[in-house]
């Protein structure tokens, strides 16, 4: 996987679900199996529009990528994660959409994938990281605790070998039906850090958990 940012003008709208992330509790308590990511992203071509999602799995809708890129130069891409609040450190890798129309996502729960067609550390907009809950051959991973931060406690996101300070501002769950895909995962406005994971009750028959956590975070000024 390429650790380059994609031209953003190259892609068209993505349909994202949100990815599979739970709390120890549900793990130990559920039935042994492995846990995927549910993510149903259809991408249409350029100046295309996507096609109606299935309603078998719930979607997360991705902001419009700009049809022309500005010329000034971004930043590399984020690849490391820290949450002293859960003494979590993840390494994170750029993620897109695969041919099969599904938001890759690394395998191992202890590493995160950045949403590369997204902003990134110090850029307009929110940055978007997310992780599975588990996996069978490696247990929870370590955003398991995501929904237990507290406001004010700090993240840190490395790009470019320089640490980006965030602050949490809230930590919310929402049904994965009434996730406000917009909000997760805008592309401009004021700059933020968005980690998504999965929480609820686990259902068996699907294989999924029901609910969306998201830690909201802000920039710390230096």
């Amino acid at each position: 996987m390429s650790t380059h940012r994609a031209p953003r003008g190259r892609v068209g709208p993505a349909l994202l679900a949100a990815v599979l992330v739970g709390v120890v509790l549900l793990w130990l308590t559920r039935p042994v199996g492995d846990d995927p990511a549910v993510v149903n992203a259809a991408v249409a071509g350029e100046g295309g529009s996507p096609p109606s999602p299935s309603a078998a799995a719930p979607v997360v809708q991705a902001a419009p990528t700009p049809t022309t890129p500005e010329a000034t130069e971004t930043p590399g891409p984020p690849t490391r994660l820290a949450i002293p609040a859960l003494a979590a450190t993840l390494p994170v890798t750029p993620v897109g959409v695969s041919e099969q129309g599904a938001m890759e996502i690394p395998d191992d729960p202890r590493t995160a994938g950045w949403y590369r067609y997204g902003p990134g550390p110090g850029e307009a907009g929110a940055t978007v990281l997310t992780a599975h809950v588990d996996s069978r051959e490696r247990g929870p991973g370590p955003l398991a605790g995501l929904r237990t931060l507290d406001s004010g406690d700090e993240l840190t996101v490395t790009a470019d070998g320089q640490p980006h300070r965030y602050r949490v501002l809230e930590v919310y769950t929402a049904g994965k039906d009434e996730l406000d895909l917009d909000a997760v995962f805008r592309r401009d406005g004021r700059e933020a850090l968005h980690v998504v994971t999965c929480g609820g009750a686990f259902d068996a028959a699907t294989g999924h958990y029901e609910d969306n956590v998201v830690a909201v975070a802000e920039p710390i000024s230096e």
